[in-house]
């Protein structure tokens, strides 16, 4: 199958290597770009942190870029899933503390291990949500509702890929694709966004969209409803899973 890849780089290569492996066409098109950014003198020092959260890979990957302090690998880190969990292992962190795979479920595991004192954090120094500038409101609003004290640094932003509609129709004509995978509730937004200005109506009904939450598929017009698909956990090994499942339900 030909396999519509819009998530940003460098995940979208990554991806595009398990699609040919599987015997899939890989066509890639990025909706977004990563831009990190600079958190103030201090904000990711070991000294003022307790614990800390991520909820992307990219935000470990940027801080890997500004520098990693080494007590910072001491202290335990709580990832959303296995494959944030990965990157965080390659990155250092001797103390990894996987969630389930959503932001709500991170949260859970947080609050579980502060009542168990397994995470001793107090406001001198908190749990350290490292994020995305953009990001899903679920995981702070539940550890709000906890007695988890957490300061936000913010490491990267999420911009929008600016495609002329000459471009984008061209695109389309010339890479037609059975399947769209969409990783984001952003993505989503701005794929239906842009694909709305262009005259592929037809085109767009005979797709498939995979996407690797219920959040994501809730951003897609009614209209294509019938032909969602969602991943069984909110993770990409689920989510190309979907490719072979021609029964697959929501």
């Amino acid at each position: 199958m030909r396999v519509l890849v819009t998530r940003p780089e460098p995940g979208a290569s990554q991806t595009s290597e398990k699609l040919r492996r599987a015997g899939h066409e890989p066509v890639v098109l990025p909706l977004t770009t990563i831009t990190g950014l600079d958190p103030a003198p201090g904000q990711l020092s070991a000294d003022t942190m307790g614990a800390i959260a991520v909820t992307s890979t990219s935000a470990i990957r940027q801080w890997q870029q500004l520098g990693i302090e080494p007590e910072c690998l001491e202290r335990p880190i709580y990832v959303v899933g296995e494959r944030t969990g990965r990157v965080a292992r390659t990155a250092g962190f001797r103390d990894v503390r996987i969630g389930a795979g959503t932001g709500n479920q991170l949260a859970s595991l947080i609050d579980l291990d502060s009542r168990s004192r397994k995470l001793q954090p107090d406001t001198g120094k908190p749990l350290v949500y490292v994020a995305g500038e953009v990001r899903n409101p679920d995981f702070e609003r539940d550890l709000s509702q906890t007695l988890v004290p957490i300061r936000v640094v913010n490491i990267y932003t999420v911009n929008e890929i600016s495609y002329s509609t000459d471009y984008l129709s061209e695109f389309f004509l010339t890479h037609p694709v059975d399947v769209v995978l969409l990783y984001s509730s952003v993505a989503s937004d701005l794929f239906f966004k842009k694909t709305s200005q262009l005259n592929i109506d037809k085109y767009l009904k005979i797709c498939s969209y995979l996407c690797m939450s219920r959040a994501i598929s809730e951003k897609i017009p009614k209209c294509y409803a019938s032909q969602i698909r969602v991943a069984a956990s909110p993770d990409e090994q689920s989510l190309l899973s979907l490719l072979g499942d021609n029964n697959a339900q929501l």
